[in-house]
């Protein structure tokens, strides 16, 4: 097991998949939040298309080494 990140590289990466999450998806997660705890990351957000959370699943796992990732990407297709 890593030791916990220190809090300025959980801020670092928090920033580096905000903005890699935007990117691949254009924008559109809406309420797009991704938090970073230790060696455990969470994402969370809203997005019309089970297609658009995969690119979110995706851009994650190419800049997550290891550790637990939760994702809480909810599809509501009318948005």
């Amino acid at each position: 097991m890593q030791p916990p990140l220190t809090e300025s590289a959980g801020l670092q990466l928090q920033r580096e998949l905000e903005r890699c999450i935007a990117q691949r998806t254009h924008g559109r997660v809406h309420g797009l939040r991704v938090e970073v705890r230790e060696n455990r990351v969470l994402v969370s957000g809203r997005t019309s298309s089970d297609y658009l959370r995969q690119l979110v699943t995706v851009a994650v796992l190419e800049h997550i080494e290891s550790g637990a990732v939760e994702f809480d990407v909810e599809v509501e297709p009318r948005l």
